[in-house]
């Protein structure tokens, strides 16, 4: 095949539990490390962790097979489907859920895995194996391993680690590239051409000529998540979220290709980037020439240039706006939960040098988000329903999370924040809190802002997803879209003047992607 000597290096991907990779001494990692391959000796970012004490995943034994009316949206209309875009098959305050309930409890997501409008069973891309046991996780483990020993000596250091038969499809492994609590992400590629691409029913390589190679590639390549027990929801919530979301904005949300469900594991075929994160980029945001200022302690990046952290969190505004107003919370939003995003520039359409957000070669660009473990359909709750964290939380967590506090759109509010101070002070977010001339309690970074950027909407941004309870209006949909718009126009005057040039940026990461 043409990737038998080219695969590309691992990226980052979580798993539902998180994944890092781990040598075979080495400490059991928390269930939700997530993995971050290492393109450089140094790494001034380590991965957030997170712990969750139990498995949140439990498998399903039926579901009704009654199909509910269809439920419309506020965003933009999707493709016609023939089935309802989520929701339970009666209301969902029969199913007496507590309020706040947690998201992961086992319990919970039982109880609306089995009774969904459309079961996971019936949705395009289900593999139905539950009557076969299955050791793939093991084995798979046990084989990289050895693989990898013999690649150390010189031995098949570029050949594939082994291949798998699963129903009609026949995988080849090449190696792992997440380990988590509940599983492990292996790169994988299609080897007989039998996988379809996200949402379809069929493969679809014929329609691909001989000079087609990196379509070829990108359609070969997958990451094959593996998790014991069987996990159904994540799969669930991809189908959804896919059907949801207008057209223009599927790509920027990972699609799950097929799903195997065995008695005791499930096989998650997801799309692959190979572009790495966004945690990666700003470790070596340097080395890739689209770093900021250093900074002076120890030598980090401190982030990358201004314009290219705004250009991506414009993007992750405009999904997650487009996510919440379909009823999806992504849960987990977090620097590594975000890969690059380089789609190939449509045929015969111009790249202008300055930042456009209505032209389609702008728009190839941006953030895949990934890791949709923790993931909430609020159609399958009643109104008004809230959440508590059962998991210690980590540093992308809400203050809702940390207090014990119930949160809804809270999370994934202060994920965007921690994300944008990663990218533009290459550290974790540091908040601190003072009383307002209102008698709120108000959070604000820690870190100043330097002054030659556009403080004044750094500093709106940051208030408003710290403090989203200020704005009035619930959920803040028209005030996400209100900073969305206003970074746009900043950035379509500022991205090539000045010395600045986002295009020449966004091309230097490419050469860099390339090279590692």
């Amino acid at each position: 095949t043409p990737l038998a000597a080219r695969v590309p290096a691992a990226s980052a991907w979580d798993d539902a539990a998180g994944a890092d990779e781990a040598d075979d001494g080495a400490e059991a990692r928390d269930p939700n490390a997530p993995f971050v391959s290492t393109r450089e000796p140094f790494q001034p970012l380590t991965p957030i962790t997170e712990r969750t004490e139990v498995s949140r995943w439990t498998s399903v034994t039926s579901a009704d097979d009654s199909v509910a009316d269809d439920r419309s949206h506020a965003d933009a209309a999707p493709a016609a489907r023939a089935t309802p875009l989520g929701g339970l098959r009666a209301d969902p305050a029969t199913l007496a859920l507590a309020n706040p309930c947690s998201p992961a409890d086992p319990d919970v997501v039982r109880a609306l895995l089995a009774n969904l409008a459309t079961p996971v069973s019936s949705l395009v891309g289900f593999v139905d194996a539950r009557a076969s046991s299955s050791t793939f996780l093991a084995d798979l483990d046990r084989r990289v391993k050895a693989h990898a020993r013999r690649s150390v000596s010189g031995l098949h250091a570029a050949s594939a680690v082994c291949e798998i038969e699963v129903a009609d499809m026949v995988l080849a492994i090449h190696q792992k590239i997440g380990q988590g609590g509940y599983g492990a992400v292996f790169l994988a590629q299609d080897a007989n051409g039998s996988v379809p691409l996200p949402g379809e029913e069929a493969p679809c390589y014929d329609e691909l000529g001989e000079d087609d190679v990196e379509e070829l590639e990108r359609r070969q390549l997958l990451a094959l998540k593996i998790e014991r027990p069987a996990n159904w929801w994540e799969f669930y919530v991809l189908h959804e979220l896919h059907g949801r979301l207008p057209p223009a904005l599927r790509a920027s949300v990972v699609g799950a290709r097929r799903f195997v469900a065995f008695a005791d594991e499930s096989m998650l075929l997801l799309t692959y980037g190979a572009q790495g994160t966004l945690l990666e980029l700003v470790n070596h945001a340097r080395s890739a020439g689209v770093g900021a200022v250093p900074s002076t302690a120890g030598g980090t990046t401190g982030g990358v240039e201004e314009v290219l952290a705004m250009f991506f969190m414009i993007d992750l505004l405009q999904l997650v706006e487009a996510m919440h107003r379909a009823d999806v919370l992504h849960g987990d939003l977090k620097i590594d939960n975000c890969l690059v995003r380089a789609q190939p520039v449509p045929e015969g359409t111009a790249w202008p040098s300055a930042y456009d957000p209505t032209n389609a070669a702008w728009r190839s660009r941006g953030v895949m988000l990934i890791d949709f473990g923790r993931a909430i359909d609020l159609r399958c709750f009643p109104e008004g329903q809230t959440f508590l964290a059962d998991w210690t939380p980590g540093t992308q967590d809400c203050v809702e999370m940390h207090e014990m506090r119930p949160w809804t759109y809270q999370a994934d509010y202060y994920g965007l924040a921690s994300i944008a101070y990663c990218l533009l002070f290459g550290k974790y977010i540091e908040t601190t809190s003072f009383v307002d001339e209102r008698g709120r309690k108000t959070y604000k970074i820690q870190q100043p802002l330097r002054r030659y950027w556009h403080t004044a909407l750094w500093t709106r941004f940051f208030h408003v997803l710290l403090n989203p309870r200020h704005e009035g209006a619930w959920p803040i949909h028209d005030t996400l879209a209100s900073l969305r718009e206003e970074m746009q126009t900043w950035l379509a005057a500022n991205s090539f003047r000045a010395g600045k040039n986002l295009k020449g940026l966004l091309k230097k990461m490419d050469i860099w992607a390339l090279q590692t």
